[in-house]
This record gives C-alpha cells, structure tokens and sequence, in this order.
C-alpha cells in the first residue's frame, strides 16, 4: 500500500498521483467513488516505473515534489490536465540518470518543508524558498547532500506546531517536535 485517501462527507474534489520517474497525474476523486470488491485502475504505469504517492487536494493545490539527488519542484496542480481513472500520468520533473521522485507529500500544507536524508540529517526550509514554477521544468536545489548525508529518502510539509514521527530502519520510533529541526 501506496497511500490511502479517506473520503465520505467531505470528500475533497481532485486525487494527485506521483510516481518515482517524475510523472503526475490528477484525477476527479468522484471518479473514485464506486468502491467494489475488485480493485479498480487507478494510474496507468509503465513497467519500470510505480507509484511513491496519492494525495487528495482541492482545485488550488500546489504540488511539491522532491528528487533522491536533493532536487524539488513546486507548481499549481491546475497544472495538470484532468485525466479519466485508467490513464497515465505528465512529466512533472525533469530528471538526471539514476535519480527519482521520493515518497512524501504531494501538496503544500504547511508554513516549511521538512527534508530528511538517509544519515538522518534533517532540515527545514521556509515555502517560500521553493520558488512557484511551470511542471515539467528541471526545479531547485532543495538540499545539498554528500557522502556524509546520504541521498534524500522523503520531504513533506510541515507547520511549526507539527509532530513528526518515523521509524529507523531498526524499528525504532522517533518522535520530534517540527520546530526542533533546524529552519535554513
């Protein structure tokens, strides 16, 4: 399991879908709404490639994606041109060899964006810093890394009052208050 989007009452008017060769794709979630016992298409991939995100999002979302070399890239999800269930996704970003797009928030939520390396360095980072651009262009340094750091694992929004929790790859929990990391 990839994700999982809650819906009922309030249910939000668009799904978004990335997936880890820089694709989007965004999707009335009405077009969801039949539940059967039998799974239905959702995203169309290729056979090297798979989904690393589903977020549910309204008409004015922005979406932020972050690269595994420290890349980012931010733009309005309107963006996108609205595609039926089974279809496939549009570049996002524009991607060097051997890089991919992270798990994490698909959306702005937050007042900063949280990064986290394989190390366990982790930084926090002002929006406004990740520059409002066109989809599909090559995006921004969101985080230098090294051999020291590691490659970039995940990055999502945060505010300061957040608390984010995460498990090592021991099985351990952390639990941090978003404020704590350090803002650059």
């Amino acid at each position: 399991v990839v994700a999982v989007v809650a819906s009922g009452v309030n249910q939000p008017e668009w799904l978004l879908f990335a997936t880890a060769r820089g694709l989007v794709k965004r999707t009335l979630a009405a077009e969801y709404s039949h539940a059967r016992r039998a799974a239905l298409p959702a995203l169309r991939l290729e056979t090297d490639d798979r989904l690393v995100g589903a977020e549910a999002a309204e008409s004015d979302a922005q979406m932020l994606l972050h690269t595994s070399t420290g890349k980012a890239i931010r733009f309005a999800a309107t963006e996108v041109r609205p595609t039926g269930r089974a279809a496939g996704g549009v570049r996002a970003i524009k991607l060097d060899a051997g890089d991919q797009v992270l798990p994490g928030t698909l959306t702005v939520r937050g007042t900063a964006v949280l990064t986290l390396t394989a190390a366990g360095v982790a930084r926090r980072a002002p929006i406004m810093d990740y520059p409002l651009q066109g989809r599909d262009g090559a995006g921004v340094r969101a985080m230098t890394l090294s051999d020291k750091t590691g490659s970039l694992v995940t990055a999502f929004s945060v505010a300061n009052r957040s608390t984010v929790e995460g498990l090592d790859g021991t099985g351990r929990a952390l639990v941090r208050e978003a404020k704590e990391v350090p803002m650059q």
